[in-house]
């Protein structure tokens, strides 16, 4: 019983034992988890509840975890916005904006850019010159030269330096004996000398000679030798009929039709350019048929046509007409033949409403206009030239300095092509003149066909243009100015010719002048868009800029250069950025930094040079010289005021705009300091 009884009690204890090891233990008792944590009971361990996070691999794709709630929450995007530069796919990559791009493209970035392979990693160019990515060429680097075509006109290369040099210019210093001009043939000296001078090496001697021994040519003409034969030189409206003498073509014309010589009536016609005045006298004469009925009416018998009949001479194709005058004004005509027409043999002209013909009255400038068409910019229509001739051109046997204008249908008092306004500077000329402050200057007016491309360097996308400035200069040099020095009594070497113009006609008369200084030795520079290449203007660059032409050059060229801006907008108000001021202002200073003249005025006080300030620089806190037209206080006098014996002036119009009226006014002083009367 006792052993049933133990037995009994043994097996209790071990159904005891039994129970207690099965039932499972919790091993979270004691463990102290994040409220974003649950504990794993069965290790105790602390684990990331369903739909928290501690980083962004915890949440779902486009989702990321929030670091202080430890939430997944859904975020914007990555690839919104993302082209890839339009050569991939942007794709997201553990939550991150990645681009995928096409073949031939790399990402940079969120960018794809074109796989380059470096054509130049292997070239070996030399130091003056470049290697062409593109090819693995080396080329000429720009300024730099192998041969002398590679330089501009008169510059060479020097073949150790490989760099265009400016040659002296034989002329340098060769004065003619002051009888006679210098010219540059073959690059050699040659004296041009003046009527009544010869060249003896670079000497004009005078013409001593016994076959002019007794000629007298009276007070219209001088006796010069030519081949051995004694000739007049005769002034305007004066011919040499037989070689010994001047005779008026007044008097010419009267002798001819009274003698029924047609040989000196031929003489006449060839030198007759419009209507003769004389002794208070007009003469008119035209051609026409030997039947033909010409009648004259003008201002000086109130336009009436029934009053003038052109007569018939012996030789009945040739009409004429004289009138008699009171005064020395100015007359204006057309002849009448069936219709009314101008006078087609009558070389001058001014503006005016009704295409009538003009008198110019003695002792004045006149004005012509003729066509000359490019072959360098392949005109398609005709390319009109307006020149200004000065009073003393029909006074005088001289010869006189030469100013091309550009956007000549602007330039002249009267032009009906000038929708802005005109520069008017056959008044400003005339004013300069008269007033004894300016030497007499024959002015040339070029009219663009297309001022865009003509007087532009670079490109400018918002002008639609294409660059022909090279072209352009070419005109002028190889076309016009020989025209003009052949068909005019023109001082043809560079310190008596000057290219300007305003706006693009600006900056390209500068780039001409700068670079064909051995043509062009005076620059005036109106209001340049001096702004191209400076600022963010497609296409051009920093390389454009007339500082960097400037900075490129390795011998400053020989100029003189008046430059200047406004400093208004259109609406009136001021800015230092006001028609390229502060632009134009730095390349004054450039200028002044590489050796031409400076003035104090340019300066801060106390200050050698000129500051390069910034172009959001306060205007009125700019030191500058302000235009004016009579001398300013502080000056002696007017010429004080230009200094036209340096090199550089610069201009501030003060309330001034970008435009016509502006320039007129600002003409008058750049005329005198460019062409000073000595």
């Amino acid at each position: 019983m006792r052993f049933i009884l133990f037995l009994l009690v043994l097996t209790a204890l071990v159904s005891c034992s039994e129970s207690k090891s099965d039932e499972p233990v919790n091993k979270c008792t004691t463990v102290d988890c994040e409220e974003w944590q649950s504990c794993n009971s069965d290790n105790g361990m602390c684990e990331l509840t369903e739909g928290r996070c501690l980083t962004n691999d915890d949440c779902d794709n486009n989702k990321s975890c929030n670091l202080t709630t430890h939430l997944c929450e859904t975020i914007t995007n990555p690839c919104d916005g993302i082209t890839c530069s339009g050569f991939g796919n942007c794709m997201i990559d553990n939550n991150t904006a990645k681009c995928n791009c096409n073949t031939g493209y790399h990402a940079d970035g969120l960018n794809c850019v074109i796989d380059v392979v470096d054509n130049c990693a292997d070239a070996d160019c030399e130091e003056w010159q470049t290697c062409n990515s593109d090819n693995g060429v080396c080329e000429l680097t720009i300024g730099r030269c192998v041969t002398n075509d590679d330089c501009d006109n008169n510059k060479i290369c020097n073949e150790t330096t490989h760099l265009c040099e400016t040659i002296t210019n034989p002329c340098d210093g060769q004065t003619c004996s002051s009888h006679g001009d210098c010219e540059v043939v073959n690059n050699s000296p040659v004296c041009n000398c003046y009527n009544g001078y010869h060249a003896e090496g670079l000497n004009c001697v005078e013409i001593i000679s016994d076959v002019c021994d007794g000629v007298t040519c009276s007070n219209n003409g001088y006796c010069i030798e030519r081949l051995g034969v004694a000739m007049c030189e005769c002034k305007y409206n004066y011919v040499s009929v037989t070689g010994t003498d001047c005779t008026h073509l007044y008097d010419l014309f009267y002798d001819a039709i009274n003698t029924q010589n047609e040989s000196k009536l031929q003489t006449f016609w060839d030198n007759y350019d419009g209507p003769i005045r004389k002794d208070g006298k007009v003469l008119f004469v035209t051609r026409g048929t030997a039947n033909e009925a010409i009648k004259l009416a003008g201002t000086f018998n109130s336009w009436n046509q029934n009053t003038h009949s052109m007569t018939s001479t012996f030789n009945a194709t040739y009409k004429f007409q004289e009138i008699l005058t009171t005064n020395n004004d100015e007359i204006w005509y057309k002849y009448i033949g069936g219709s009314w027409y101008a006078d087609p043999n009558n070389l001058y002209f001014k503006f005016n409403d009704d295409d009538n013909s003009i008198v110019y009255p003695e002792g004045s400038s006149r004005l012509m206009s003729f066509n000359l068409n490019s072959t360098e910019l392949n005109d398609q229509t005709d390319r009109i030239i307006y020149v200004y001739l000065p009073a003393d051109y029909f006074l005088s046997w001289n010869k006189y300095p030469v100013m091309y204008m550009q956007d000549g249908n602007n330039t002249l008092n009267g032009s009906p092509y000038a929708p802005f306004g005109t520069w008017d500077i056959d008044l400003n000329a005339d004013e300069a003149i008269e007033n004894n402050m300016a030497k007499p200057v024959i002015i040339v007016a070029v009219t663009p066909l297309n001022r865009n491309n003509e007087y532009l360097h670079t490109v400018i996308e918002r002008l639609g243009n294409t660059p022909k400035l090279d072209k352009y200069i070419n005109y002028l040099i190889n076309t016009l100015k020989p025209f003009i020095d052949s068909n005019f009594r023109t001082l043809t070497d560079k310190e008596n010719t000057a290219i300007a113009g305003s706006s693009l006609g600006g900056i390209s008369s500068f780039f001409i002048a700068w670079q064909n200084p051995d043509v062009f030795g005076k620059a005036g520079v109106f209001s340049p868009s001096s702004w191209i290449g400076e600022d963010d203007e497609c296409c051009a660059t920093q390389s454009d800029t007339i500082r960097t032409l400037i900075n490129s050059t390795v011998i400053m060229p020989d100029l003189k250069i008046y430059i200047d801006s406004g400093d208004s907008n259109f609406d009136t108000t001021k800015t230092y950025e006001a028609d390229s001021r502060g632009y134009t202002d730095w390349v004054r200073n450039l200028l002044i930094r590489k050796g031409f003249d400076g003035r104090s005025e340019y300066n801060e006080p106390n200050q050698s040079m000129p500051v390069d300030y910034q172009i959001t620089t306060l205007y009125s806190t700019v030191p500058s010289l302000f235009w004016s037209k009579t001398t300013p206080n502080g000056y002696s006098d007017y010429y004080d005021y230009l200094k036209p014996q340096n090199n550089l002036l610069h201009i501030i119009g003060e309330d001034h705009m970008h435009n016509e009226p502006a320039w007129s006014q600002r003409f008058y002083g750049a005329l005198i300091f460019l062409f000073p009367k000595e």
